[in-house]
């Protein structure tokens, strides 16, 4: 449940990173042999390279925007995993622990009961 909320916490955050990261990119200016047009039937934007002809829907510099969120989300993800990990183990860990104090508990238990018993029938 704990790495389920956790995994929902870093998908909200690299979202509203990558939104943020896109909007820079598309603020910046546009690349050279790049203009913006509108379709004179539909009214629609879209952008259209002097150079080699090429329409796009899509803002030019969009496709350096993909091409760093995917980068930055493979990295995330990886320091996520690494993480996830480490609570594994960590968890484990508590677990081993608890069990050791469980079974010395047990033990010291067992031993008064003993005592107390032999004790008890000293008396008897």
């Amino acid at each position: 449940a704990e790495l389920r909320r956790e995994q929902a916490r870093f998908e909200s955050a690299f979202k509203a990173w990558e939104r943020r990261m896109r909007a820079a990119v598309i603020a910046r200016k546009l690349p050279t042999d790049w203009l913006p047009q509108l379709h004179p039937h539909t009214g629609e934007s879209f952008y259209f390279n002097l150079a080699t002809g090429e329409a796009r829907r899509d803002h030019p510099n969009l496709r350096q925007a993909d091409a760093i969120a995917a980068r930055e989300r493979r990295a995330a993800c990886a320091r996520m995993h690494e993480r996830f990990a480490l609570i594994g183990e960590y968890k484990r860990g508590v677990v081993e622990s608890a069990e050791s104090v469980r079974d010395e508990c047990a033990e010291r238990i067992a031993a008064l009961r003993a005592e107390f018993v032999d004790e008890w029938l000293k008396d008897c």
